[in-house]
């Protein structure tokens, strides 16, 4: 589980860093305001949807590690309550 954080951690920094590497990089280059404004509007439509497809991926983890959960804590009840209960005679 902590390594599934420190990943986590890892992509949104890196999702951080690119944002912030394409907008210093597009407000350096030698062109004209209008086209750095259009370059701009597109790195931040770009980071925009890979935002949300990674919110979308994490949301879909976090669901199936719900799952997951249930699914366990089920069976460890059934278990116990098997394991628990006396044998019944016929």
């Amino acid at each position: 589980m902590e390594n599934r954080r420190e990943g986590i951690g890892f992509a949104f920094g890196l999702l951080v860093g690119a944002v912030i590497g394409a907008s210093v990089a597009v407000i350096l280059a030698p062109q004209s305001g209008q086209r750095t404004r259009q370059l701009l509007r597109e790195t931040a439509k770009d980071m925009q949807e890979r935002a949300s497809d990674f919110a979308a991926d994490l949301k879909e983890d976090y669901q199936e590690l719900v799952e997951k959960g249930k699914s366990f804590y089920d069976e460890r009840r059934k278990t116990t309550r098997t394991e628990g209960e006396p044998e019944q005679r016929a």
